[in-house]
């Protein structure tokens, strides 16, 4: 048995060097040929699955100053009382923007306030 001990040896350095060859680069090479494209490969790129599902809060309305007179006085009311955040949520949710979108228009109406 111990006479076998280098042999045994050798063969596991060559299998470890193996699966580092072919791992390296992402899993795309396989054994004995193989057409069929890496799994990683066939999914969405990491920007692709980060990006935020369509909003299907109602219509989307273009500025602030086309909504409704009682949601630009709620809003308003937010920003006087010091809840800028919750005047945001409410600018999203009235109007379909994105948070950057909706955080400059209500900077804005603070602004005009």
């Amino acid at each position: 048995m111990v006479e076998y001990l280098p042999h045994i040896a050798v063969g596991a350095i060559i299998l470890v060097a193996l699966f580092i060859f072919l791992r390296r680069d992402g899993g795309s090479r396989r054994v004995g040929g193989g057409d069929r494209p890496s799994p990683r490969s066939t999914r969405p790129a990491r920007a692709e699955r980060r990006a935020a599902p369509e909003r299907a809060a109602g219509p989307r309305v273009d500025r602030a100053s086309d909504l409704p007179e009682s949601v630009l006085e709620e809003i308003a009311g937010q920003i006087r009382a010091g809840r800028k955040i919750e005047a945001i949520k409410l600018m999203r949710e009235a109007t379909g923007l994105g948070l950057k979108e909706a955080k400059e228009a209500v900077e804005d109406l603070e602004r005009a306030l």
